[in-house]
């Protein structure tokens, strides 16, 4: 067993970044097995496999907020 010598600081402060140059963002579960809850301007598409999104957008929207949620099954 490993025991680090520093205790584990818990980040529950949400972070936020502005990432500029990106054209395309493609989103996958973690492992194969695993789908996806993806919510897009209020629906909700469930058991997805993988979703992109594209910045060719026809009007003047620069800036497009993406939240990532998750959780963990407590056993």
């Amino acid at each position: 067993m490993f025991l680090s010598k520093k205790p584990k600081e818990k980040d529950l402060e949400p972070k936020s970044q502005v990432i500029e140059g990106i054209t395309r963002l493609i989103c996958t579960a973690k492992h194969q097995n695993t789908m996806l809850r993806v919510s897009i301007d209020g629906v909700e598409w469930n058991d997805v496999k993988f979703f992109q999104l594209a910045a060719q957008w026809p009007t003047h929207v620069k800036y497009l907020p993406v939240g990532i949620f998750g959780y963990s099954k407590n056993a």
